[in-house]
């Protein structure tokens, strides 16, 4: 039998892989809140370059940072959906280092559909009371276009199924575990400096 962190994970690992080969997005990755502290991070980077991966499991969100529209320029697609573009440069000084920041600046966008380095979706996964559960978030296709409306509605179908099975009493409880066994160590000196100020 698997034990219950397992599980957790493993399901994380199964929605990404059917997003990343079902939808085509070159780079999933899945976050949720850590209830020792009420902060929300990444759990799962499926397909996430190795240069960059370091980058995102050092970070952090607070709930209010989901929502904070001053400090990142996006397009809400829907109540759960919102379109970064790397136009707007949506990222703060922390997080440097989750994209390749030389290819963005080379990068020109051709088409008003066409998808570069930099640009990304965050979607919310809501809890059956609508609390914040945690959030999905895809970044670039194979065929180097932006995920056509479809494509998001389904991607947000997929969270909701997801926010109702963490929902359920044994899977919530085992998020604090697994936030712990995918947690890396942090400075204490600059705690500050590792939260990721969410959109």
């Amino acid at each position: 039998m698997r034990e219950p962190v397992g599980s957790l994970h493993q399901l994380l690992q199964e929605v990404a892989d059917l997003i990343y080969r079902q939808f085509r997005i070159r780079e999933v990755s899945i976050g949720l809140r850590d209830p020792s502290d009420g902060l929300y991070r990444y759990q799962v980077l499926h397909t996430v370059r190795e240069g960059v991966k370091m980058a995102h499991l050092d970070l952090a969100y607070k709930y209010e940072d989901f929502f904070d529209e001053s400090r990142w320029r996006g397009t809400a697609i829907s109540n759960l959906s919102k379109l970064m573009l790397a136009e707007d440069m949506p990222y703060l000084d922390g997080e440097m280092g989750t994209f390749n920041k030389e290819l963005m600046q080379k990068s020109r966008r051709k088409s008003d559909d066409e998808s570069i380095e930099g640009d990304y979706i965050d979607i919310l996964i809501r809890g059956t009371n609508d609390e914040l559960l945690g959030w999905m978030e895809i970044s670039g296709t194979w065929d180097m276009k932006i995920p056509s409306a479809r494509t998001i509605r389904s991607l947000e179908v997929i969270a909701c199924a997801l926010g109702l099975i963490l929902s359920s009493t044994n899977l919530v409880s085992q998020t604090k575990a697994l936030s712990q066994k995918t947690a890396q160590p942090r400075d204490a000196a600059a705690p500050s400096a590792r939260l990721k100020q969410k959109r």
